[in-house]
């Protein structure tokens, strides 16, 4: 299904909310393709990627966006490294025709990552989102359209 978008208004309202909860935000299309990234880089994630973790973190995504794809519902999960991410699938007619992939944040719940310093140290400066604050940002962006 071909979905047209509002791409620069989504994207400044992405890079907006971005910007004010301190999370990346990831717009894809039904093939998972990125349309929109208002990434929050962060030195944690930086490392994992760059000691060889990059297909850990993409099969991460993919299993998310897999399970939201069956659920028809946001979910979410704790990725390989510890962090909490979340997926909402855009759903048009009846059809998935979208995903939006929320994360690079710690939740109360996150464990500790390592028993590596450097890596711990960098884990620690990730802010930590109440389960309500994550709840009232899995509300919210549904009524982003």
């Amino acid at each position: 299904m071909k979905v047209h978008y509002d791409l620069e208004r989504l994207r400044r309202i992405l890079k907006d909310l971005s910007i004010l909860t301190g999370i990346s935000l990831s717009l894809q299309d039904a093939d998972r393709k990125t349309m929109i990234l208002s990434a929050r880089e962060n030195d944690y994630c930086t490392a994992i990627q760059q000691r060889g973790d990059f297909e850990k973190c993409r099969s991460c995504d993919m299993a998310l966006l897999d399970r939201c794809n069956k659920s028809l519902m946001v979910e979410r999960h704790t990725c390989h490294a510890g962090l909490c991410d979340l997926a909402m699938p855009v759903i048009k007619d009846g059809v998935v025709a979208g995903y939006l992939l929320m994360g690079r944040i710690r939740s109360p719940q996150s464990p500790a990552h390592s028993k590596d310093g450097e890596l711990e140290q960098l884990y620690r400066q990730i802010p930590v989102f109440s389960d309500e604050k994550i709840n009232s940002l899995v509300d919210l962006l549904p009524q982003i359209h």
